[in-house]
């Protein structure tokens, strides 16, 4: 899924809405240039990228079985507002 779609998920399972601001692509590459805004450059870089992996490594040495994303969401959902 795209960063936008489970940042949406998230916002609704919380009741909330969710707060996109449409970034042009070379955005964090300037923003890379601003000091002190290093991290933030680097996590908005990392988010434009796509980004595909494979879970078998993960199935065949740790015995993982996936579940539903939107489950696993709604966990950490529900972790977060417990705190």
């Amino acid at each position: 899924r795209r960063y936008a779609d489970v940042i949406g998920v998230i916002a609704h399972m919380s009741g909330r809405s969710p707060r996109f601001v449409p970034l042009p692509a070379g955005a964090a590459d300037a923003l890379a240039r601003v000091p002190g805004a290093g991290p933030i450059a680097g996590a908005l870089a990392q988010m434009t990228l796509v980004r595909w992996r494979s879970g078998e490594r993960a199935r065949s040495e740790l015995g993982w079985a996936p579940g539903a994303v939107d489950a696993a969401l709604a966990e950490a959902v529900r972790e977060r507002a417990g705190r």
